[in-house]
Order: structure tokens, then C-alpha cells, then sequence
């Protein structure tokens, strides 16, 4: 174990090296974005050239009121899960940090 006072580099006593931090490169990230630009490049193309779609069906569906109606329902249920679990939380915090 060396202490402040000594170096074993021999050129600064008292003082070591300074440490040369050279970014660690990821050519993995590169490669899986571009497998993954390629795959949704693909999928959109077969969604949009796919004669088994029937995109006019999707439409008129999409906006029915009862999908509309459903989609609301949702929100609203998550907003009141969410507001439930955030004060659930704050009182279980405050009854874990008093006396």
C-alpha cells in the first residue's frame, strides 16, 4: 500500500498519475439498432402492403363510440389507480418514518 507522501512512479512525489479515461466504445448498441430500424422498416411495410388488412374496417371501427367510450374508461381508471397508489404511498412513507 503506498501512502500520499511517496509515488511509485518516481517522476512527482506526493502525487500519483494522473488517470488517461478513454470512453469504452459499443459497436453491439450500433448493430442492434440498426437489426431494429430494419425490423420496424419491415413490419410497417407489410402493414401497409397486407391485402388481409382491411384498413377501411380498421377505420371505421377505431373512432366507433363504444371504442371511444372504452378508451375513456380506461384513462380514467389508470388516472384513479395512479392517484390512489401515489396517496397509498405517501401515507405508508409518513407512517414508516414517524414514531
Amino acid at each position: 500500500m503506498t501512502t500520499a507522501a511517496t509515488d511509485t512512479s518516481g517522476d512527482r512525489p506526493g502525487r500519483p498519475d494522473r488517470i488517461r479515461a478513454v470512453p469504452v466504445r459499443h459497436p453491439g448498441r450500433w448493430v442492434a439498432a440498426a437489426i431494429i430500424v430494419v425490423l420496424v422498416v419491415q413490419l410497417v411495410h407489410w402493414a401497409a402492403t397486407n391485402p388481409a388488412i382491411k384498413w377501411n374496417v380498421v377505420g371505421k371501427y377505431l373512432f366507433n363510440d363504444s371504442i371511444l367510450q372504452g378508451v375513456q374508461r380506461t384513462i380514467m381508471l389508470t388516472i384513479i389507480a395512479m392517484v390512489m397508489g401515489i396517496v397509498l404511498g405517501i401515507l405508508l412513507a409518513v407512517m414508516r418514518l414517524s414514531a
